[in-house]
């Protein structure tokens, strides 16, 4: 049982609430209530009961509900514990930028085990696309606010990222991992019985976006464009639109493999989802852009990054 499991159950005892629980901790209702239900299924009992007006606690959650009060506070105290015998008194704002709501949605627990560290520092998180993410690097810095952009582009076939996405000799991008794209389709949809596909036959249908403007200079549609004109017929930054609109047979999307190591949140976003794997090379690098010399705060924060494929602890 990991620490924001816990942190998350508080939450939800606090108002008894999913739905209020999930937006005070900016995650969707889906999610957290797969994280309790994983948490029910690890521990082999009922941690709470759900009705019309809400969800109250069984005894077992009661319980659960003790040790998270007692736990969660001295880890807190614990970690400020080292910030303050380290003599680490980092402080300001840091703005991250990524260019796909699927890694928005990853950087919930990195975001938080960060604040839980540097408790003075203020982390900002904005989805653009890779050009929207290069002007906000090589924007003038505000007092005390610092910018990193997290970002996955295409890789060239001599296997470097693509140049064009990183076209200012001010900026450095840092590989951290790379993968491929697997196709998502619906479980009932007539691709779903394949075991791969190619992406000549994926562009006759309708693609769903899971970028804020796939449109528009993302890695995914430089990719595709290799093979023809995708036909996308939605782009949008709600990763439950994109998994319902899948899941419902509206379209088919793709997903880069960093994604789908079984953990949360996409195992929920892929309720309903099947991956099929794509014949033809579809490879991409996620890595973070800077502007500059990383300060402290730069340097701590991309501490906390997963690297190639090691998990996040």
């Amino acid at each position: 049982m990991r620490l924001e499991q816990l942190s998350s159950f508080l939450e939800v005892a606090k108002h008894s609430s999913l739905a209020s629980a999930s937006r005070n901790l900016h995650m969707t209702q889906q999610a957290l209530s797969a994280s309790i239900k994983n948490m029910e299924a690890e521990l082999g009992v009922t941690l709470l009961r759900r009705s019309s007006r809400g969800v109250a606690l069984t005894s077992e959650g009661r319980q659960l509900l003790a040790f998270a009060a007692d736990v969660i506070p001295r880890y807190r105290e614990l970690t400020a514990g080292f910030t303050s015998a380290s003599g680490d008194c980092l402080r300001g704002t840091l703005r991250v930028y990524v260019n796909t709501a699927f890694y928005l949605a990853r950087l919930f627990s990195i975001v938080e085990r960060y604040c839980a560290r540097y408790p003075r520092v203020r982390v900002v998180t904005s989805t653009l696309n890779a050009d929207g993410i290069r002007e906000r690097m090589l924007s003038p810095a505000e007092p005390d606010t610092y910018s990193i952009g997290i970002l996955n582009v295409p890789v060239t076939a001599e296997g470097r990222p693509d140049p064009s996405f990183l076209a200012d000799e001010r900026l450095t991008f840092h590989p951290l991992a790379e993968g491929g794209y697997h196709a998502c389709v619906g479980q009932t949809h007539p691709l779903a019985r394949r075991r791969s596909v190619s992406l000549r036959r994926l562009i006759r249908e309708p693609i769903i976006g899971g970028a804020a403007d796939e449109m528009c200079n993302t890695p995914l549609y430089s990719l595709l464009s290799r093979y023809g004109r995708p036909n996308i017929v939605l782009a949008t930054t709600s990763l439950n639109l994109w998994s319902h609109s899948i899941a419902n047979n509206v379209g088919i999307g793709f997903l880069h493999d960093i994604f789908l190591d079984g953990a949360e949140p996409f195992r929920t976003y892929l309720q309903g989802i099947t991956t099929i794997d794509i014949r033809e090379s579809m490879t991409a690098v996620t890595g973070y852009l800077l502007n500059g010399e990383p300060g402290e705060i730069l340097k701590s924060f991309i501490s906390f990054l997963p690297r190639g494929n090691e998990e996040e602890t």
